[in-house]
């Protein structure tokens, strides 16, 4: 069966995240490798929150031909309110 979708997660990439949180990822040296990597080898979705830093920015800046499907979180949304369509 083998795997059909493999999701790159960011929160790295534009912070200093996880259990062994360093600054490894946030070069955007690295970044560049990883996304080269990733395009390689036909992973094309990426994880992303506003909350992750700079992530979404440097995304951005290293996606310029958009080859990269964005699964993006929000954050609280407070007080908004929905009107029917």
């Amino acid at each position: 069966m083998g795997i059909k979708k493999i999701v790159i997660g960011t929160a790295q990439m534009g912070s200093d995240y996880g259990i062994k949180s360093s600054k490894l990822f946030t070069s955007n040296k690295k970044i560049k490798e990883i996304f080269d990597y990733a395009r390689k080898k036909n992973i094309i979705f990426l994880d992303t929150a506003m909350n992750y830093g700079h992530a979404q920015k440097k995304i951005g800046k290293f996606d310029k031909k958009r080859k990269f499907k964005i699964i993006t979180k929000l954050s609280k949304l407070g007080n908004l309110s929905f009107q029917e369509l």
